[in-house]
């Protein structure tokens, strides 16, 4: 890095330069060919280049990527304790991420929020819980916004039989509610006191915040809007697993049964299901190792229990939530569950596509298996709304049908009967095929203008214990851009489907 001299062609004697000889505009412009970890180490190289360290302009770069254009809210208003105290570390959590929690799952979603406004808050990464609404409760408060036309068409009668209609049939955009926080306020805001005079002493550090239901919390521990006197903020880490091998087992009355990996793999087992986004970078945290479970028998036994046991395939690194509250008192993002989880180890969660692309009539001509592409949410009767992955996938010839596409909807949330990690229903695109009943005919005012389909889809007895599931012709309808309807023939029911677009704030 130092000058000197050296002989040039010739036999004249030239200066050696280095990056410290350099005008700061020509220095700028090459670490803007650097990525953020390579900027600091060429900073902390020597004295000269140290010096450049704080200069904003070359953090205000790396800033933007993360929309951060304006560090008002921020403490010291500095683009450089912006990045490298809270984006460099913490913005790979930026996005949804899919729990492997035992037959529901879960989804989180971290979003960066650029501070004042309302609330009166510095800038800071929020953690989401996705909730949705829960059957049976609160049918009154449910509004239409979710709705389309046709959602209503063909209902008899009205009141509470047509609102319980609607909570059945039609799935329900999720609501966010607050969960973590990764700020530089002391003490932690309360999330629902948010825009209330407080003094805040500002952190050198960002503080990792969790807000759990109080452990005398007589209330729902999920549901979305937690009175204050409820929640107990407290510390919580966040740390990156390695690949592991760790999955989980059903211990219940009839012996036991894997539960479904997370993620889960293609048939081929070559590649992970299309909603897992292994493109994305996992954030800068500290890494611990998913400890293994001992590989014992467990017998059947009653209650039905949930046990670590080691899964048959690799199970690729993953975010991992420790919070300092012990015991059962911590579960605020945990679904609720009828059986007991014994495995040591929390869930996981993993990087989950976010992706949201416009669909296309089913008239239209240029209309194609592809355009189903993403993230959906599907209405499953009393279990209540769930998120799907669809997606296109090319099929050899087997006994049943000719190569070609196939339609796969995957589970990311799921239920009790058919949890999480399954597929739920499939169809074959290769050519559209007459209605097998009709009941779409009911729902569906004109048939013609929709892409019609047959398939089958998963279904089982409490638990989805080994060999009690089964398969259910389907007659499959896509209606609109964005809406599928399916008629389950074993269940005489008629589900409709939602492309995601984003949740309720």
């Amino acid at each position: 890095m130092n000058g000197g001299h050296f002989p040039c062609l010739g036999g004249t004697i030239c200066s050696r330069r280095s990056l410290t000889d350099l005008p700061f505009d020509c220095l700028q412009h090459v670490l803007a060919y650097l990525e953020a970890v390579d900027v600091i180490s060429t900073l902390s190289t020597c004295h000269s280049l140290a010096r450049w360290r704080p200069e904003e302009s070359i953090w205000r770069r790396l800033c933007l990527p993360y929309g951060v254009a304006d560090v008002t809210n921020f403490p010291n208003k500095s683009f450089y304790t912006t990045y490298t105290r809270l984006l460099h570390p913490f913005g790979g959590l930026l996005g949804l991420w899919a729990s492997d929690m035992p037959y529901k799952g879960n989804v989180l979603e971290f979003r960066l929020e650029m501070g004042g406004g309302s609330e009166g808050l510095l800038g800071g990464i929020w953690g989401y819980v996705w909730r949705f609404p829960e059957f049976g409760a609160g049918l009154e408060s449910q509004d239409d916004s979710d709705l389309d036309a046709d959602d209503t068409l063909h209902v008899v009668g009205g009141g509470n039989a047509q609102q319980l209609h609607v909570a059945l049939n039609v799935p329900h955009r999720p609501r966010l509610s607050r969960m973590l926080r990764i700020g530089f306020e002391q003490p932690p805001p309360m999330p629902d006191r948010l825009g209330e005079h407080a003094d805040y002493t500002i952190s050198a550090t960002p503080q990792l915040t969790c807000y759990a239901p109080d452990e005398h919390n007589t209330t729902n521990p999920v549901s979305a809007h937690m009175p204050i006197d409820t929640l107990r903020p407290h510390g919580v880490g966040l740390s990156v697993t390695r690949e592991s091998a760790e999955g989980y087992v059903v211990a219940h009355p009839y012996g036991t049964s894997t539960h479904p990996s997370f993620p889960p793999r293609q048939p081929s087992l070559d590649r992970f299901c299309g909603w897992y986004d292994d493109s994305r970078p996992m954030p800068r945290l500290r890494t611990v190792t998913v400890p293994e479970s001992v590989d014992k028998f467990h017998g059947p036994r009653y209650p039905i229990t949930i046990h670590g046991s080691p899964s048959e395939l690799p199970v690729p690194p993953a975010l991992y939530i420790s919070c300092s509250l012990s015991g059962e008192r911590c579960r605020h993002h945990y679904p609720h569950i009828p059986f007991q989880l014994k495995r040591t180890f929390p869930p996981l969660y993993f990087p989950l596509h976010a992706t949201v692309q416009k669909g296309l009539p089913p008239a239209d001509p240029g209309w194609t298996p592809e355009s189903l592409t993403g993230l959906w949410l599907g209405a499953y009767g009393p279990h209540g709304t769930e998120v799907l992955y669809i997606e296109c996938v090319q099929e050899e010839a087997n006994d049943w049908h000719e190569p070609g596409k196939m339609v796969r909807a995957t589970k990311i949330t799921g239920d009790v009967n058919v949890p999480r990690g399954t597929w739920t229903w499939m169809f074959y695109a290769g050519q559209e095929a007459e209605l097998m009943s009709d009941q779409l005919a009911d729902v569906v005012p004109d048939l013609s203008l929709c892409r019609l389909f047959t398939g089958q889809g998963m279904t089982s007895s409490h638990g989805y214990f080994d060999g009690r599931q089964a398969l259910s012709f389907l007659d499959v309808a896509v209606t609109g851009p964005n809406t599928i309807k399916i008629d389950w023939h074993d269940l005489d029911h008629v589900s409709t489907y939602r492309r995601f677009r984003g949740p309720k704030l």
